[in-house]
């Protein structure tokens, strides 16, 4: 038998969105570097981990296991394949509705630095 909790109907309405670890703690890098964000930011109907206004930028943290990073993984299980699929579909949306993406692997957020100048070199590019 399923329990559910209070959560549960909001998560099953999609209105209640969690974040990773590794989310919260890219949350922390961007406040540290006074970035201005708001998080799981609805385009669509898909929801985008980041969206920062004054870059009008959108960055997914995409988990190695989950995303299916072929460095690590180099044989992808289905759950893996199946969000590849919907990691494109959510590229093409945020390009129709205007809006560049920006796609950090779970394992370089580790270095705030390198994270931080490569948004930034991406804001001077756009």
């Amino acid at each position: 038998m399923v329990k559910y909790n209070k959560y549960s109907r909001k998560i099953k309405q999609k209105k209640y969105i969690t974040s990773s670890k590794v989310e919260r703690k890219f949350a922390n890098v961007l406040t540290k570097f006074n970035i201005k964000y708001k998080k799981q930011y609805e385009l669509n109907g898909k929801y985008y981990d980041y969206y920062l206004p004054e870059y009008h930028l959108l960055i997914e943290i995409d988990g190695n296991y989950w995303h299916g990073n072929t460095n690590y993984y180099p044989i992808l299980n289905r759950i893996q394949r199946n969000q590849k699929i919907k990691d494109k579909e959510k590229n093409v949306i945020a390009k129709v509705f205007g809006y560049d993406l920006l796609r950090l692997w779970e394992h370089e957020t580790k270095n705030e630095n390198k994270c931080i100048k490569k948004i930034n070199e991406y804001k001077k590019v756009n």
